[in-house]
């Protein structure tokens, strides 16, 4: 840990000590997180009886970490890690989990601060007031009992058309309502490093209380994240992108460590449970359970507020005898009350956890290749902690002797053995990684894709593959061959196809007339194989109409054996 000295004059020169700490039961300690940003120009830092140099946003933080009196612990990666000992540097990483969720708080430091990134966090920080202030959980974020156009339509009736007393007693629910969205000072917050780099996604969904720090500004990371999702709604443009996927990487992190149990109160567990139900029947039944539990809610909540109107009113706090009208308000609230304590979602879905998780992977692994990395590898390497918390084991970090094409390849194999399914074939895609079978999706570079959770080419077929050595071997069905491609003059880069059958659809691949059209057993998307010597090549996802509902498969079909290598 790195103990930095205080310094009353702002312009003293940063010092302190770096001191071996214990995790299992260490002192209280703060952990940074950051963008290292520019490597020119260095800035020197004392270190014991020597110095380190450091970058200039590393040292703006630690100017504005620095307390006046007392020493503060703080984990620092470029201070705490050996940036020129791989050994050293594997160790550590492969310390994340522990590192990041046992610290005391997480510091989000944005860089310093301008006009209109002040705006914008004292934006968020009202904005964010509008939701309900009821019992929240990690991060200070507030459950979705109502949506967000919701909270705004409540506040706006509250504001415009509310009584007096109304908007007193519901003051400090909506403050700041009345601050005006600026994109200009939104976009200076967007364009911020932080949200581009990988490594800052498992520090913020490991930790327990982030906080965000700009300059001399300072917000809970659930308040920014309550103000983010109303400006994402009023931006649409590439600058808010890196945002965005920050925000969504690190939400399904938090969901799946979090959440022990399903809360479908909030809307969040509600649609992604949705996909773990294949049935109707299953599925109908949660939307009416939800339906059921939305109507208490939103009952209970007009009775409190009813609750308040009539005491106001009254211009008194004590309920009289006389009060019937009062009463009868309260005991209908403890019944609903009493109502929802007994609702049950579902059979199975308290069991969903584990199925939203494998669901979900695919998608993060999506999110993080969008995301940047000096080193390559750490593209892998910064999931570790979060993964191994959610249970998920990877190899360990190793910079010492290990490639991008080592890396990859195992983290695929890993991923692939913990899931027992081939989700994985949905990221990959020509050109692969040098080095790499084409089932091993290339981390290294960005790949736009459409949603598949909705689809099932493959029936309810369950996955059959075995693996050897560097290869896939799964059973699959012949749908046909592609005959014409036409590409779509687009930055995603996405084919038109259509085969022999008169089959049409649409892939991210590069692929080319005579690549066939394959279901895999237990994929839910037909995948484009090419043959290649006595193995076949792994080239795209497809969405080919008529298809993807599972109409060509069947199980009573003998399937092929396919080789991907």
């Amino acid at each position: 840990m790195f103990h930095l000295n205080p310094a009353s004059e702002l312009s003293s020169n940063i010092s302190g000590s770096l001191q071996e700490t214990s995790l299992q039961n260490p002192a209280a300690y703060d952990a940074l997180s950051y963008e290292w940003g520019a490597p020119e120009p260095k800035f020197s830092i004392g270190v014991g009886n020597g110095s380190i140099q450091v970058t200039k946003n590393c040292y703006k933080a630690l100017l504005k970490l620095r307390h006046r009196a007392r020493k503060r612990i703080l984990w620092i990666d470029a201070i705490c890690i050996d940036q020129e000992d791989e050994k050293d540097k594997s160790h550590q990483v492969a310390m994340m989990t522990d590192i990041y969720s046992k610290a005391d708080r997480v510091i989000v430091w944005l860089g310093e601060s301008t006009p209109e990134s002040d705006y914008a966090l004292t934006w968020c920080q009202h904005v964010s007031r509008m939701s309900f202030n009821w019992p929240v959980a990690k991060f200070n974020y507030r459950p979705n009992l109502l949506r967000a156009k919701e909270r705004r339509m409540v506040a706006t009736w509250f504001r415009e058309r509310g009584t007096g007393y109304a908007l007193r007693f519901c003051s400090r629910w909506f403050t700041g309502y009345e601050m005006h969205y600026r994109s200009e000072s939104m976009q200076d917050l967007f364009n911020r490093g932080w949200f581009s780099r990988t490594w800052t996604i498992q520090e913020v969904a490991l930790a327990s209380a982030p906080l965000v720090m700009c300059g001399e500004k300072t917000i809970l990371w659930g308040n920014l994240m309550g103000g983010f999702d109303i400006a994402f709604e009023h931006e649409n443009t590439d600058t808010v992108r890196f945002a965005r996927n920050a925000a969504q990487c690190i939400e399904i992190l938090w969901l799946c460590l979090l959440q022990k149990s399903w809360d479908d109160s909030d809307a969040r567990f509600y649609e992604m449970a949705l996909t773990l139900f294949s049935s109707g029947s299953n599925k109908e039944t949660l939307r009416r359970f939800r339906m059921l539990k939305e109507v208490c809610v939103r009952t209970l909540l007009v009775l409190v507020v009813s609750m308040a109107i009539y005491r106001f009113d009254r211009d008194h706090w004590r309920l009289e005898n006389s009060d019937w009208d009062a009463w009868i308000l309260v005991i209908l609230m403890f019944s609903l009350f009493f109502v929802m304590t007994f609702l049950n979602p579902p059979e199975g879905f308290a069991e969903g956890r584990q199925h939203l998780l494998r669901k979900a992977l695919i998608n993060t692994i999506n999110l993080i290749r969008l995301r940047g990395a000096t080193d390559l590898r750490d593209k892998v390497f910064a999931l570790y902690g979060a993964f191994q918390a959610l249970g998920i084991t990877l190899d360990d970090p190793e910079y010492e002797h290990s490639t991008v094409a080592d890396v990859y390849f195992r983290f695929a194999r890993r991923i692939v053995e913990w899931q027992n399914n081939l989700d994985i074939l949905i990221e990959a895609s020509l050109p692969s990684y040098p080095g790499t079978p084409t089932w091993v999706p290339d981390l290294s570079r960005e790949y736009h894709r459409w949603e598949v959770q909705h689809f099932k080419a493959a029936g309810n077929s369950a996955p059959n593959f075995t693996y050897l050595v560097g290869i896939l071997r799964t059973a699959g069905l012949l749908v046909d061959l592609v005959t014409e491609i036409w590409a779509v003059e687009s930055e995603w880069k996405f084919s038109f196809l259509t085969n022999e059958k008169g089959y049409e659809g649409i892939t991210p691949g590069p692929v080319q007339a005579g690549d066939l059209i394959v279901l895999i057993s237990g994929l839910r998307v037909p995948m484009v194989l090419r043959g290649v010597g006595e193995g076949y090549q792994v080239i795209g996802m497809a969405e080919v109409k008529g298809i993807m509902d599972g109409e060509a498969w069947d199980d009573k079909v003998l399937k092929t054996m396919f080789d991907l290598v």
